[in-house]
């Protein structure tokens, strides 16, 4: 949508583009450009350009290290992780048992 309107002199005149546009998680951190033309400049135009950033939720969390159903011993150390993969910002990632928080600790592994 471009729009024209007088600028601070009678001469000048200040034009107006918007872009409407649906980002999908494929548009994260992808660059956005605006370029302007002019008779005034045949061989190169001015440009400005941004980053966007999109936010968008992780996939649901995934525990590891135990099989439903294996039997523990008491005393038996068990290495759980809990892996939640995508999104942005990333999850935080919190441990409950019995409904009772018991860690908020995570690492966030690039690329993982």
């Amino acid at each position: 949508e471009d729009k024209e309107s007088k600028g601070s002199t009678d001469k000048r005149t200040t034009l107006v583009s918007t872009l409407k546009f649906k980002p999908s998680i494929a548009d994260n951190l992808k660059m956005v450009r605006c370029e302007a033309g002019h008779p005034a400049l045949p061989d190169s135009t001015l440009a400005t350009e941004l980053q966007i950033s999109v936010q968008y939720p992780p996939g649901a969390p995934e525990i590891a290290g135990y099989t439903p159903g294996q039997p523990l011993k008491k005393g038996d150390r068990v290495p759980l992780s809990c892996r939640s993969r995508g999104g942005n910002p990333p999850a935080t990632l919190t441990w409950y048992k019995n409904g009772e928080r018991i860690d908020s600790s995570y690492t966030n592994v690039k690329g993982g």
